[in-house]
């Protein structure tokens, strides 16, 4: 009986780990699509989505990557990475505005305190057709404690 129960577990845990990559396949790729700036159509073949872990993270900031912090003010005065190019409060009003203001064929990564915010802002970025936009996984709080750890 308790083998029986073993076996249900471990199905169900494979089902729900197919269910999240499928879901996460389907958010990281798209159709065609086709962005007009300055009369010109690019077509982009993939719409680039993913959460990056704090190694990945830190590698990207190095290339051609802007660097979007997401947080309140309050926030960013207690721990920021020094590095960032902008500041978007994710619950002002404006938020949606600013973030389509941005250019869509340019390369972000956007982090806020426990990736609530910055999960949500990749999916809206998804949905405005950004083409290459990542988050950190988990959010500020990992960086700075694997920064603490492995820096000071």
């Amino acid at each position: 009986m308790n083998n029986k129960r073993s076996i249900h577990i471990i199905i169900s845990l494979l089902v729900i780990v197919l269910l999240g990559s499928y879901y996460l396949w389907k958010l990281s790729s798209g159709t065609k699509v086709v962005i007009e700036k300055n009369d010109v159509k690019v077509k982009q073949e993939f719409v680039n989505i993913w959460s990056y872990n704090i190694w990945e993270f830190k590698q990207k900031i190095w290339e051609d990557y802007i660097l979007i912090d997401i947080r309140t003010p309050w926030e960013i005065s207690e721990w920021y990475i020094e590095w960032k190019d902008l500041e978007i409060d994710y619950y002002k009003d404006s938020f949606k505005s600013e973030i389509e203001k941005l250019d869509k064929t340019k390369k972000y990564l956007i982090y806020c305190r426990s990736w609530n915010r910055s999960w949500n802002a990749l999916y809206l970025m998804k949905n405005l057709w950004f083409t290459d936009v990542h988050d950190l996984a988990w959010g500020i709080g990992t960086w700075a404690r694997w920064w603490e750890k492995f820096i000071k």
